[in-house]
């Protein structure tokens, strides 16, 4: 027989029902929709609403709430001024004087919230529940930008100044204007200025696109009497939200009902106190604000743009104009970032010194031989040749500096995040994802990250008899769908009765199943394990919809106080008042929890027999040592009558048509919790996740440890670590599993002062801390910071988490954690899974690799053109390269290689490798770099020297002449050089001298793209450039020339990657 109400075509699972007869008439609400009638003999509906304010007096129907005006929008902002006192003593709104007003003010009820197809007509009336956001940066002025830079603006003046100059001479001359290479150079400008534009207007679109992932979030909200989870963009005023600890706020409202809520204002205040609220004195909620401790309901009465932090963003995007997105990943500068543009800055010193030294030996020979060997006078002809001079050492400038060295690490980071979040993992800071790549230490939580987190009782304690639920299946909702009934009722009615009741109103958990047999829940995963099993307890009680209220023949019960659970108390407790039909009433109070911490406070426990057998320390291990095994974690739940004087009237306002009151606050809950009497211990299991293990295996060989932190207990702790890894018989020294307080004792020192030594000393052994809470692991990760040189990532789910998961290096929230957690947090694990963790890691090496093949292409072509061009140009007083052509060759190094090379989808053996150092030194004279960037270097630049020496008379072509334009001899000098480079990309695929350079290629589409396009630009560059670009058609036998020079970079890595960096 299963326990339930029924409500709107919803039934509360939990067991078996017998209406009492006093209450067989149907609730206003519900007449007329259902017809008076019972749903069963079984099932019965719930007459009763849901709690509200003690102020709200007799309910209002949705009849008479339409019957009333709606309150303004300007009304609504009144209700929630910032520092609002009691809102129903605001002399602004005196038609609102209960919460029963607001509600008939704002067309909703305090129990079944709005009417759903209400929500367009809200919206139109007040507002959608979002900000308008500033513009992201069009292109144009994108483009604007990337005309913003000295070296861009001087090409842009000095080919301006040139084709004004050339057309002024052309004029005064009577001859026809050679504009060609003044306007190339403008137009090679146009295509670099348009490429980078293009590449910063991808990846704003791609940090977009990841913004709006991160802010689509949901909220729990009531609407036609069902709870629904609903996105944060369709709240509306008037929506009855459910609110539980770890929540931030999406609009203002105000506090209808709820249990020790403590809110944290401080970003609208600037005030770092927690502030309490309370229905019936401190009501106003505001958008943004975190709910620190506690559950209840919120009325929403202002949404986006009228919300107290809704007005505050409205005024920063006005101040803005528009002209910079409120949130935007690109703004943030990362360490890697700051590095390499730290080496672009170097080079560049030396690409300024080149260039200067070239313009001014090419103007001061031109000057000699002109002017004083040749005794020439001046004339105004000879500014263009100056002028070419500088446009020379210009382009040299250009082409040396590596801009596109940050340019890569940017674009590998914005691919990164993408495909990241197809990994399950979504970055919301963007140094995240580089610092993965040396990540040393990954502190991990237990239960729904290494676990699966379906949580089943597989083995029970009831009343002093022990049994294994072996034969329980789970459903899609984590329900119990059949289980030991023998076992279970061979307890008596009282026994069944008082743990049904122990566990349903002292728990946030709710599990509904409507009329077609569809089940629905909200809740921990925990508690919704307790609640399965009640339908087998076979109590005939009734619950309202929230848990806070039942039914029974003898009696009705009333929750009137709660002490929510908190990872650092471990349990749960509720006060509820007994109400019996002979005008008695009495006071119990119900804890669940750690059974180790439950027991702890447990004097006796109810036998099966309904006596009562003491309960010894002896007696306890003996429990918890029978319950253990296979991974279980221990949930104890025990209860004690009070007794309390409280005033008759108090007890007389608790009424099950009405709220229930608010007589004990959490402080004095606590004081209640001692001498207890045990009733239940489950034994759950949370079966390991079986991609876990070989993650964990992951990390141990690419020189990560893993390091369990949970609540759990010892026994349970070390069993799941030994099943997936973290434990194996080389770690089972004494001091590998501990629990979290003897660990916090061991460093400290009298001071209360975290020592160094002792840290040190006791952290080497330690793989598993039980019992941990979220500020002894805030402790610990800010000593691993301190005394030590790892890098730590850390996963957590809870509030308190946060302080952790923002001091460590990489904090991972749980996408089913806390809206605080998240927001502490770098990077959201969307399956909640620890292997996207090891994921997360693969792709932050990546990012390494990738920039350390860019750095091997571009260091080495930086300084081939470099020495070509600035020494051509001295020998000769002509560059074998042109202008246009540099700048082509610079579009290659940065804006092409960097989609290339910084691109590359990560190989899985980058996790057989050590993590990344911190400060690494990605030229190091030890690693493969330098020897591949000297080696290809030295190659080409005696490639270019043969070619600009003896390399004409071998092939049996003309020699160039200085100023005599295009020629076959500098098109095949610029062909083959860039051919080497081209050769060279595909060199730089592999850092590892162990690896092909063909490995993979065949995943690396983006890479190949890129190669065929620069392959094929150059050939119509090459055969159709002209006078544009200063070439002239090569012969097939000329392309073989280039091609073999640009091949043989090829052979010469063979030769290179066996030569070790210390020969």
């Amino acid at each position: 027989m299963g326990l339930g109400a029924r409500k709107h075509g919803l039934t509360l699972v939990a067991g078996s029902v017998q209406r009492p007869r006093r209450q067989q008439s149907l609730c206003r609400c519900c007449s007329g929709r259902m017809g008076p009638r019972l749903l069963s003999n079984q099932v019965a509906r719930i007459t009763s609403k849901m709690p509200v304010c003690r102020a709200v007096g007799m309910e209002t129907s949705r009849k008479e709430t339409s019957q009333r005006p709606l309150l303004s929008e300007e009304d609504c902002r009144k209700l929630t001024p910032l520092h609002a006192g009691n809102i129903y003593e605001n002399p602004a709104l005196p038609m609102i004087k209960t919460a029963n007003d607001l509600a008939v003010g704002l067309k909703t009820n305090l129990e079944d919230g709005i009417v759903s197809s209400s929500e367009d007509e809200r919206r139109n009336k007040y507002g959608a529940n979002s900000v308008a956001k500033p513009e992201p940066p069009s292109f144009f002025k994108l483009i604007l930008d990337a005309l913003n830079e000295f070296t861009v603006l001087t090409l842009i003046g000095a080919g301006g100044v040139s084709l004004v100059l050339e057309l002024w001479l052309a004029a005064k001359e009577g001859r026809d204007a050679n504009v060609i290479e003044s306007v190339s150079i403008l137009a090679a400008v146009v295509v670099v200025v348009l490429v980078s534009a293009g590449n910063n207007w991808q990846k704003e679109r791609q940090f977009r696109a990841l913004e709006e992932v991160q802010s689509k979030s949901v909220v729990r909200a009531i609407r036609d009497g069902v709870e629904i989870s609903l996105p944060v963009e369709r709240v509306v005023v008037g929506d009855l939200l459910m609110l539980e600890t770890g929540d931030i706020l999406c609009a203002d409202g105000v506090l209808v009902r709820g249990f020790n809520i403590r809110v944290d204002e401080s970003h609208l205040t600037g005030e770092s106190d927690e502030v309490s609220k309370e229905q019936c004195s401190s009501q106003a909620l505001y958008s943004g604000s975190k709910l620190l401790s506690g559950v209840g309901f919120m009325l929403v009465t202002s949404v986006g743009s009228n919300s107290q932090s809704g007005m505050i963003a409205d005024m920063i995007s006005g101040e803005n104009n528009g002209s910079q997105m409120a949130l935007n990943l690109l703004d943030e500068e990362t360490v890697l970032q700051k590095r390499l543009a730290a080496y672009a800055s170097t080079i560049g010193i030396f690409g300024v010194a080149a260039a200067v030294t070239t313009t001014l030996i090419m103007s001061g020979k031109f000057t000699l031989d002109t002017f004083i060997l040749g005794e020439s006078t001046w004339h105004i002809d000879y500014l263009e040749q100056y002028l070419e001079f500088f446009i020379t050492g210009v382009t040299i400038l250009v082409v040396a500096i590596p801009e596109g060295l940050p340019l890569a690490v940017t674009i590998s980071l914005a691919y990164s995040v993408m495909r990241m979040l197809d990994d399950n993992n979504l970055v919301r800071h963007l140094s995240a994802a580089e610092t993965m790549g040396t990540a040393t230490v990954i502190c991990t939580d237990k239960t729904g990250t290494l676990t699966q987190n379906i949580m089943a009782i597989t083995k029970v304690w009831l009343s002093g008899k022990e049994f294994m639920l072996t034969d329980i299946e789970q459903g899609e909702a984590g329900l119990a769908t059949h289980a030991s009934e023998n076992h279970l009722s061979e307890f008596n009615t009282d026994i069944r009765h008082l743990l049904t009741e122990a566990i349903a109103l002292n728990s946030t958990a709710k599990i509904l199943k409507d009329s077609d047999g569809n089940i629905t829940k909200s809740g921990n995963r925990t508690e919704l394990a307790l609640l399965g099993i009640l339908p087998f307890l076979g109590s005939p009680m009734v619950f309202s919809m929230d848990y806070k209220k039942a039914q029974k023949d003898e009696y009705e019960a009333f929750v009137v106080g709660q002490q929510p659970f908190t990872s650092d108390r471990k349990r749960m407790a509720s006060v509820v008042l007994m109400k019996y039909k002979d005008g008695s009433s009495k006071f119990r109070l119900y804890v669940k929890g750690a059974a180790e911490v439950i027991l702890a406070k447990c004097t006796q426990a109810l036998h099966y027999n309904g006596t009562m057998m003491p309960l010894d320390e002896e007696a306890k291990e003996g429990i918890l040592e029978s319950m253990h095994g296979d991974g279980r974690r221990l949930l104890c739940v025990a209860y004690k009558d009070l007794d309390v004087d409280v005033p008759d009237d108090e007890v007389a306002m608790c009424k099950f048509t009405e709220s229930p009151r608010t007589l004990f606050q959490p402080e004095e809950v606590d004081d209640f919790e001692h001498s207890l009497t045990a009733i239940f211990i489950a034994g759950i299991s949370d079966p390991l996740r079986p991609e876990v293990r070989s993650a964990i295996e992951s990390c141990k060989k690419g020189g990560i440890s893993v390091r369990m932190f949970t609540g759990d207990n010892q026994v349970t702790a070390a069993s799941i670590a030994t099943d997936c890894g973290i434990l194996t018989d080389d770690d089972l020294g004494p001091n590998a599993v501990l629990p979290s307080e003897e660990f916090i004792k061991r460093i400290k020192n009298s001071q209360d002062e975290v020592d160094r030594e002792s840290f040190l000393e006791n952290w080497r052994d330690i793989r598993v801390l039980a019992r941990c809470s979220p500020s002894d692991k805030y402790t610990i990760v800010e000593s691993l910071k301190r005394f030590t040189d790892e890098i730590v990532a850390v996963t957590g789910d809870g509030t308190n988490d946060a302080p952790a998961l923002r001091i460590a290096n990489v904090g991972f929230a749980m996408n089913d954690g806390t809206q605080i957690a998240k927001e502490a947090a770098d990077i959201i694990l969307v399956d909640n899974n620890f292997a996207s963790t090891v994921s997360a890691a693969l792709w932050g090496r990546n990012v390494y690799s990738n920039i350390s093949k860019f750095l091997q292409f571009q260091l080495t072509v930086n300084l081939v053109a470099l020495i070509t061009a600035a020494g051509g140009a001295i020998a000769s007083a002509e560059s074998p390269l042109t202008t246009v052509q540099m700048l082509w060759v610079n579009l290659i190094m940065d804006s092409l290689a960097s989609l290339a090379l910084a691109t590359g989808y990560p190989d899985t053996s980058l996790l057989e490798q050590k993590p990344y150092k911190k400060d690494h030194n990605f030229v190091d004279i030890n690693g493969p770099l330098p020897k591949h960037i000297l080696g290809q270097a030295a190659f080409q630049l005696m490639v270019m020297a043969w070619l600009l020496g003896p390399g004409p008379d071998v092939l049996g072509i003309d020699r160039h002449i200085v100023g005599s334009g295009a020629s076959v001899h500098h098109t095949l000098v610029f062909n083959s050089f860039v051919m080497m480079q081209l050769f060279n990309q595909l060199n730089s695929r592999q850092i590892e001298d162990s690896r092909s350079i063909l490995e993979n290629i065949q995943n690396e589409t983006l890479f190949q793209y890129v190669l065929g396009c620069e392959l094929i630009f150059q050939f119509i560059i090459i055969q159709y450039g002209g006078q544009v670009f200063s070439t002239v058609p090569l012969s097939p036998a000329e392309w073989s020339i280039s091609l073999g020079f640009g091949a043989m970079s090829l052979l010469l890595r063979e030769v290179i990657r066996r030569i070790s960096p210390k020969d």
